[in-house]
């Protein structure tokens, strides 16, 4: 990866997780591929994301262009990391009225 992909990738993460504050113990990224891949799906992200508490969250994006794979799993890490961290405090999400 480029520098300036790493930095991207580096505050997308940051921007995405930073909700879950001290909740979130360790992330790592993993970018691979070219876009000379058949089908589109030339860049794979794959992220891993640790709780305090232990659980493991792994997400894998495939996509034609880096940051568009770096983006979207970003995305999906945050949601499914708070969900998980939401299932083990044991507490629903309020329903709407």
């Amino acid at each position: 990866m480029t520098r300036t992909l790493v930095e991207q990738a580096e505050r997308r993460l940051r921007y995405a997780l930073q909700g879950f504050g001290d909740r979130v113990q360790r992330v790592r990224l993993h970018l691979s591929g070219d876009e000379s891949q058949p089908n589109g799906a030339g860049y794979r992200c794959r992220i891993q994301a640790q709780t305090d508490q232990g659980a493991v969250v792994l997400i894998e994006e495939r996509r034609r262009h880096p940051v568009t794979a770096v983006v979207i799993a970003s995305e999906h890490i945050a949601r499914r990391v708070g969900q998980r961290l939401q299932k083990l405090s044991g507490r629903r999400r309020p329903t709407r009225s």
